[in-house]
């Protein structure tokens, strides 16, 4: 007969459900008299109850964090408005730097520290673009990368 184990963090969440043919004796493994209810990920461990089997409490849901703000390439130059085309054939070493940047990479990371300050040597080049909007504007379904 093989043993059940419930495997707690450091803080007594419930992270893991473990079956083993031998005893496990390491720290954060609770060993259950039956195979655990795997509903208990993610609770808080309180305790064994009389049977054997744990009891736990469920945690108060936490917001899930901000998605990723991604745009494509494509949508990052799209939003440069009519700009954009004198942007991309602009010759000056600094603002050809700042497009071919952004150009090999895979997506534009809108959070990104540098993005303004590449924006900010676009509007250093006399090109008026709206650096914040470009920046803090929603991410629209087609700008996904």
């Amino acid at each position: 007969m093989g043993f059940h184990y419930i495997v707690t963090d450091t803080n007594s969440i419930i992270r893991g459900i473990q079956s083993a043919a031998g005893e496990i004796t390491a720290e954060g493994y609770v060993r259950l008299s039956g195979p655990p209810d795997f509903n208990l990920l993610g609770q808080k461990f309180l305790g064994i109850d009389d049977k054997g089997m744990p009891m736990a409490e469920q945690l108060p849901l936490t917001p899930s964090p901000q998605s990723p703000r991604h745009i494509s390439v494509g949508a990052f130059f799209d939003r440069f408005g009519p700009a954009k085309w004198a942007i991309l054939a602009d010759e000056s070493a600094q603002v050809r730097a700042v497009v071919r940047d952004a150009s090999v990479r895979k997506f534009i990371d809108l959070d990104n520290d540098d993005l303004p300050a590449g924006l900010a040597i676009i509007q250093a080049a006399g090109h008026q673009i709206d650096a914040d909007a470009i920046v803090d504007g929603p991410v629209l379904p087609q700008e996904l990368p």
